[in-house]
């Protein structure tokens, strides 16, 4: 319990959000008072296993529980206390099926690893356009990883070991990415050993739309899009290898691709889901907003005019203009429209004057 404290108080945000994130690791440690004693051994199993998961999980649950808090403070949803609590206990828990996945796939490389794995897998052949993920198996990891180990036949049996002990065995000559799927049902397995709550049960493996045929994404639970969409934002803002072989990104770029996935993963985007993004938006993007503004009045100082950088700047404010659109969040658009106007006037203006 004492090592979950730890990992909890170690956390951090971005500084805009560092006062409300102290409180809410405060509510997070009086919670944990009332979880199941057997959950908190799993949890810390879990930071043992791989930390950054544990870290992305906290981070989740911070932002579920606003989300929650705000639907429910605009009448968008009716959530008691209790219901809040649920949806924040299975935001905290919803990768616990990761203490079934390798940890040496947790820590996978980037592209250049996975093309290397590709490569000795398959000598000689393309290197495909693909996904990677979908092209190599579990034991092309294990067998280039055990290149570099003192004893490759030992390092391959130990590792063959513990996937029969954790009922793996079966994903060895499975895609990576199909490994990597079977951790939402372990986290079913693990929770209803552990004898949590169906309800609880339900929303933690519910966030991967793209896991289920048509029927089933028809019936995702509200509270499951509310983990799915901050589970998304979170692993695409974290830096701290919680996926190694995505790269991080900027606020701005990680909504854009989340209202993408949802379209295609989903068909469109049910009111629900535009008001968890807009929260979301609200939350975030004003500190994005004032760092390009900051950024281009610097640029506009300079001696020298960075155009290029001028350019990518430009279009991170596109980007957010049409991704409001998308989401028909209008209320702020005035202000992005005046920033981009400055923009254009105090930044290419003056390289037009320059000329």
């Amino acid at each position: 319990m004492e090592e979950i404290i730890k990992a909890i108080k170690d956390l951090e945000v971005p500084k805009e959000h560092r006062d409300e994130f102290e409180e809410f690791k405060k509510e997070i440690l009086k919670d944990a008072k009332y979880l199941n004693k057997d959950l908190i051994r799993e949890l810390k199993k879990l930071k043992h296993h791989h930390l950054p998961t544990i870290k992305h999980s906290i981070r989740v649950a911070f932002d579920v529980k606003y989300i929650a808090e705000q639907l429910n403070k605009r009448g968008i949803k009716r959530y008691s206390k209790e219901d809040i609590r649920d949806i924040t206990t299975a935001a905290l828990v919803h990768d616990i099926g990761k203490l079934k996945i390798l940890d040496l796939i947790l820590n996978l490389g980037d592209i250049d690893e996975r093309k290397a794995v590709f490569k000795r897998a398959n000598p000689g052949k393309e290197i495909p356009n693909t996904n990677l993920l979908q092209e190599i198996s579990i034991l092309d990891i294990i067998n280039y990883k055990a290149d570099f180990a003192a004893n490759p036949k030992e390092y391959k049996n130990e590792i063959i070991k513990w996937l029969k002990q954790v009922g793996s065995r079966k994903y060895i000559h499975r895609s990576l990415l199909c490994y990597l799927k079977s951790h939402q049902e372990h986290s079913e397995k693990i929770l209803e050993a552990l004898h949590i709550s169906k309800k609880v049960v339900d929303i933690a493996t519910g966030h991967h739309p793209e896991y289920f045929d048509n029927e089933e994404k028809r019936k995702i639970p509200d509270e499951c899009k509310i983990i799915l969409i901050a589970d998304k934002f979170n692993a695409m803002i974290q830096s701290e290898g919680l996926r190694t072989y995505i790269k991080r990104l900027s606020p701005i770029e990680s909504f854009d691709i989340i209202v993408n996935n949802l379209i295609r993963e989903l068909s469109n985007i049910k009111n629900i889901d535009k008001a968890v993004i807009g929260i979301l938006l609200e939350r975030y993007i004003p500190a994005e907003i004032e760092r390009i503004k900051e950024e281009f009045i610097e640029l506009s100082r300079g001696r020298s005019i960075n155009f290029k950088k001028g350019m990518k700047l430009k279009e991170e404010i596109d980007v957010l203009i049409n991704l409001l659109d998308k989401i028909n969040l209008n209320k702020n658009l005035s202000y992005i429209k005046k920033i981009e106007a400055f923009i254009s006037q105090e930044y290419f203006g003056k390289k037009v004057h320059n000329y």
